[in-house]
């Protein structure tokens, strides 16, 4: 997926880096000539994808995350998405409740939940508590976070921690952190798999029903609850 971090997503300035990141993309598309490729949603770049399949007879799957569908930022252009699947081979979702808002309107789609995951060896990380709960969390807006906090704070005998980059943390998440929660940053995978095996239970939380939760796989594969 090609990505203009350089033009944030400020409302000033956001058509020109979805401009930039189509743009990007055809370049690339007509450099390497595929036949046949799978590309992720957003709607921006499914654009060029369109336009190069159709003049190079060329065949795209779209790889379409819950957000793609769901998040209210992109309903408003939900009907490019349903052009784009129409003309697709297929479209992958996570579970049929994202199928039928295709499917309702002509696009070809099929269903995989999620695929086994590889991770690599935990590494041994020192963790505090005798009880530990893990709150996988990314600081994205349908995560409920100060919610979490509150509550964690009435459990005092637990020690949380909470996943995701420190640059999403803000004045307000600050002040109602309780002692026992440890913000710990986006880790690389060998301490983020030591952290959901020194566990007890894993937490996973979104606002936005019908939502992969990508965390609860994860805990699942590890067998953690």
């Amino acid at each position: 997926m090609i990505y203009s971090p350089g033009w944030g997503s400020r409302y000033l300035t956001i058509l020109f880096k979805y401009i930039d990141q189509s743009w990007k993309t055809l370049r690339i598309l007509l450099r390497d000539r595929p036949e046949s490729f799978c590309h992720d949603s957003p709607r921006d770049r499914l654009c060029p994808v369109w336009l190069y399949a159709k003049f190079a007879k060329a065949h795209y799957v779209i790889d379409a995350h819950s957000g793609a569908l769901l998040d209210p930022r992109w309903r408003y252009t939900l009907f490019l998405h349903r052009f784009f699947s129409r003309r697709a081979v297929t479209t992958v979702l996570t579970n049929q409740y994202l199928q039928g808002i295709l499917n309702d309107s002509g696009g070809k789609t099929m269903i995989i939940t999620d695929v086994p995951i590889c991770f690599p060896e935990p590494a041994q990380l020192n963790l505090s508590g005798d009880a530990r709960m893990t709150l996988v969390n990314t600081f994205t807006r349908d995560e409920p976070l100060e919610v979490f906090l509150r509550a964690a704070a009435q459990l005092p005998e637990i020690q949380f921690y909470v996943t995701g980059p420190l640059s999403g943390l803000t004045d307000t998440i600050l002040k109602l952190k309780p002692r026992n929660v440890k913000f710990t940053g986006f880790l690389p995978d060998a301490e983020y798999v030591g952290l959901i095996l020194g566990s007890d239970a894993i937490i996973c939380l979104t606002t936005l029903p019908h939502t992969m939760q990508r965390g609860a796989y994860e805990a699942v594969y590890l067998r953690r609850p």
